[in-house]
C-alpha cells in the first residue's frame, strides 16, 4: 500500500496531466504517445525517488474527472496519479 513507500500525512498528491489537443496538433494518434510518454515519466520518476531520499506510489489512477474540470474549455487529460514524499 501507500504507507509502505510514503510516510501518512508526509506526502504530495502528484498529478500527471496531458494536454491532448496540443499533441494531436503535432502528431497522428497523439493518445498512444500522450499515455508512452506518462509511463515512461513515471518509470523514471519511480526508479530516481528512492536515490533521492523520496519514496514514490503510483496509485494506477488517471485522475482524469478531476483534472478535466481543471480547464473552463475542458482540455486537459489526467493521465496518472501518484503520491510522492518522505520515504517512511
Amino acid at each position: 500500500m501507500a504507507e509502505d513507500y510514503v510516510r501518512p500525512n508526509d506526502g504530495c498528491l502528484l498529478a500527471f496531466v496531458a494536454e491532448p489537443g496540443m499533441t494531436r496538433a503535432k502528431y497522428d494518434h497523439p493518445e498512444s504517445l500522450i499515455w508512452r510518454d506518462a509511463g515512461v515519466l513515471q518509470g523514471v520518476m519511480a526508479m530516481t525517488a528512492p536515490q533521492t531520499g523520496l519514496g514514490l506510489c503510483l496509485l494506477g489512477l488517471t485522475g482524469d474527472e478531476a483534472i478535466g474540470s481543471l480547464s473552463d474549455q475542458g482540455q486537459l487529460r489526467g493521465v496518472g496519479v501518484a503520491i510522492v514524499g518522505a520515504q517512511p
